[in-house]
């Protein structure tokens, strides 16, 4: 049986190895985010195709060595240029072997569990299922964070759903207060908003900070808290999916897979509490209304990441039960989300409005495996090709899933990723939370269905990389439109150079730059800066509010503080100028130093 799915667990490896060995830095090679890119893309090929039966066919020994090659050269690249990328598998051996641990407890936990889940019935049946989701977590996260002590303050999204907590618990509105403190305390960069300002706004529905509300009460900040939740959540969700397999084995290999990308990247708890088990819940449970729309409903109110989810659920409810049903769900879903976010609305409806800021174009993370990570470093688009892309592959994959939902059921779990590696820049590692669906779609589903999906090869196959083509397509269509109309642009970027004597000779450093900017807009453009640099390694931002507007129909020169100590000949620094309207990058490379003037 464990043959039987050898192409799903290795779509989870190569999703999770495409987080991994992303940096911030790749900006500067192509052939890296293209490697980046491929794996994604394989990954999806994968996922959609994961029921395989002949053992050692050519077909699966392809797409191992594939995947196997295209991890080796994007690690090899890594090291070859003196960039391991932060938090790689090669570069923390130690939690890898800690993980690797976790992950073992956790299947031989659940193996263990559904012995004795099996042997019993009603009440016992379910506290024995609570049970063990708190030991498996327990165990689990004492092998990766008491046995071996690690240093993690979260991200930006962790400390807000934290800080949020703190305000509410001493009677504040976290929907109409700034979220500078936490930050400020915590030394935690937010993300830069495409207007060139830091965004302090709490912009996730409540129940993304309404379940730590006990956390400030008792007097608990570390946020190792968090990292215990988000254990107990994939554990949780590993449990259900067991559970509902009838104590499958076979699913024990791709759980193990997907334990050990969530342990080894563990930073957000709201998608693993929205998706991994909430949408989870929605899916398994879907016959029952009542409990589906609920479930529905929690999830949409913790993160924006499950109304992705959402319509293909619906879609895949009519389809099962017909209109009635998937109505119901409907009803149940807006009042569960009206529940628990209604106070909210009433009380501060512009600042709660900012929850919606997801389907617009105001947020600018330049990093991420996916194509607007590349056209941010190489190919001019204008800002809104993000959102308009993010919508067309919807609404394509929705339609596709209609006309053919029970062979393309994956497609439930996938299309998300699909968006986020197509199309939207804001998403790193959130892909992994859609996992435990793919799984359950595929362990849970009836023969008869799983006979359906076998036979759906050709249309499986043809999806990403037609999703991907018509990316493409549209991207030269923005492209031409940057090109033929007014833009700006940054002509050329000039560093500031400081020489000073050292053991080996002349020592260079960069204690600025002067960027040139062209704006052919007929009125000032508001611009900002995003400055990256590679060997060493360094990140800064020149904002908005402490620049001047450049001038109408004009060449203006900005003169940028950034400062690196010790720059050498295989130093490179990527300049993106971000504006409402476009991004548009430019790279110094580092080869004349000692020689003249260095830089492009």
């Amino acid at each position: 049986m464990l043959q039987k799915w050898p192409f799903l667990v290795l779509g989870i490896v190569a999703l999770s190895f495409s987080f991994v060995l992303f940096s911030g830095q790749q900006y500067f090679s192509p052939y890296a985010m293209a490697g980046l890119l491929l794996l994604g893309l394989i990954a999806g090929l994968l996922f959609l195709y994961p029921h395989h039966n002949m053992k050692g066919s050519m077909t699966i020994n392809i797409a191992i060595i594939a995947t196997l090659v295209v991890i080796a050269l994007l690690v090899f690249y890594g090291y070859a240029f003196d960039l391991p990328p932060p938090g790689s598998i090669l570069s923390a051996v130690g939690p890898v072997f800690y993980v690797s641990l976790a992950t073992v407890v956790t299947i031989a936990g659940l193996f263990v569990l559904g012995k004795v889940m099996h042997k019993n019935e009603g009440a016992m049946l379910l506290l024995c299922l609570l049970a063990g989701i708190v030991v498996i977590s327990l165990l689990a996260y004492s092998c990766m964070y008491v046995i071996n002590k690690t240093s993690w303050l979260g991200v930006d999204e962790t400390a807000y759903n934290y800080y949020a907590a703190v305000l509410l618990s001493h009677g504040e509105n976290p929907y109409t207060n700034s979220m500078q403190p936490i930050i400020a305390q915590l030394g935690v960069t937010p993300t830069v908003e495409i207007n060139g300002s830091y965004e302090y706004a709490y912009s996730y529905p409540a129940l993304s900070f309404l379940p730590f509300v006990l956390l400030p009460l008792l007097g608990i900040t570390s946020f190792y808290s968090f990292v215990f939740v988000a254990v107990l959540l994939a554990a949780a969700a590993s449990v259900f999916i067991y559970y509902k397999s009838g104590y499958s084995n076979a699913v024990l290999l791709p759980i193990a897979a997907w334990s050990f990308a969530s342990y080894m990247l563990i930073g957000v708890v709201s998608p693993l509490l929205a998706v991994s088990v909430l949408m989870l819940l929605a899916y398994l449970y879907r016959s029952k209304a009542a409990a589906s729309g609920i479930f529905m409903g929690l999830a949409a109110s913790t993160t924006q990441l499950a109304w992705f989810m959402i319509p293909f659920l619906l879609v895949l409810s009519y389809r099962e039960r017909g209109m009635r049903q998937a109505g119901k769900i409907v009803a149940y879903g807006l009042l569960a989300f009206a529940i628990v976010n209604g106070y909210f609305i009433i009380a501060s409806p512009q600042g709660f409005a900012s929850v919606l800021g997801l389907f617009g174009t105001s947020k600018l993370s330049l990093y991420g495996p996916n194509l607007m990570q590349f056209a941010a470093a190489f190919y001019a688009l204008p800002s809104w090709y993000s959102a308009a892309i993010s919508a067309i592959v919807l609404v394509s994959l929705l339609a596709l899933y209609y006309l053919y939902t029970d062979r393309l059921r994956a497609l439930i779990a996938v299309a998300p990723m699909l968006i986020f590696f197509i199309a939207w820049r804001n998403i790193e590692i959130y892909g992994l939370s859609f996992i435990p669906i793919l799984i359950a779609v595929y362990f849970t589903a009836t023969h008869e269905r799983l006979s359906d999906i076998a036979k759906s090869k050709a249309i499986m196959l043809a999806v990403p990389p037609a999703l991907f083509a018509l990316a493409l397509v549209v991207a030269v269509a923005a492209h031409y439109t940057y090109l033929t109309g007014p833009h700006i642009e940054i002509e050329k970027v000039l560093p500031i150079i400081s020489v000073q004597s050292g053991a080996q000779g002349p020592e260079f450093g960069l204690i600025g730059m002067r960027v040139i900017v062209n704006n052919t807009f007929d009125k000032p453009e508001n611009v900002s800066f995003s400055i990256v640099s590679r060997s060493p390694n360094s990140a800064g931002y020149a904002l908005a509010p402490s620049l001047n507007a450049t001038p109408a129909i004009s060449t203006y020169n900005y003169t940028l503080t950034y400062a690196l100590p010790l720059v050498n000949n295989r130093t490179e620094i990527s300049v993106t100028l971000f504006n409402p309207d476009y991004t548009y990058t430019r790279t110094i490379n580092f080869t004349n130093l000692g020689t003249g003037a260095p830089g492009t």
